[in-house]
């Protein structure tokens, strides 16, 4: 199936390149659970397989565990093919010996991850914001870092604000 998608993918690319390079559009790729593609390092065969300046990376935090390798790897890998972060916390279901989450019937083929505020879940913000730091993401001008926060409707407003406050906190730190 994977090898299928990935092939359907190419021809894709094959077309939409061109147009894609022609009108100067910015395509990221985004590792995503359960998706096209999942691992890191996996995507960044594909987007290196397509070898165009106008395909990138996205690294999305509370994708990290899914991602396969770690987000430091992950990153030195992307280099100045990692152009968009998206800023959010979540657990990692690998811990409790794979049963951080209870699905009822067990064995249920669900991939679950959250997008947290910062601080609510497993990642190692210093690990995130230093290899941001270590590639140079934060000096480029072809760079975005947004918050991702999606679990906590109620208090939007609150949540932007400590996620801005936190982000530019570590940015600061790390960019030194």
């Amino acid at each position: 199936k994977a090898e299928e998608s990935e092939r359907a993918f190419f021809r894709s690319m094959e077309e939409l390149l061109p147009i894609i390079e022609r009108e100067g559009i910015d395509v990221r790729i985004d590792p995503h659970p359960d998706d096209f593609v999942e691992d890191g390092l996996e995507a960044l065969r594909i987007i290196r397989g397509v070898n165009s300046p106008n395909i990138g990376m996205v690294f999305v935090a509370c994708h990290a565990f899914h991602m396969g390798g770690n987000m430091t790897e992950i990153m030195r890998a992307a280099g100045d093919k990692l152009r968009l972060v998206h800023v959010a916390d979540t657990m990692d279901h690998h811990r409790s010996h794979g049963l951080r989450y209870i699905t009822n019937p067990p064995g249920n083929p669900v991939r679950v991850h959250q997008h947290l505020k910062i601080g609510d879940g497993d990642i190692n913000w210093d690990e995130f914001f230093g290899g941001l730091a270590e590639i140079g993401f934060y000096d480029r001008g072809d760079t975005v870092m947004v918050s991702s926060v999606f679990a906590e409707d109620e208090n939007a407003h609150d949540v932007s604000r400590y996620q801005l406050k936190t982000m530019t906190e570590y940015v600061t730190k790390y960019r030194g």
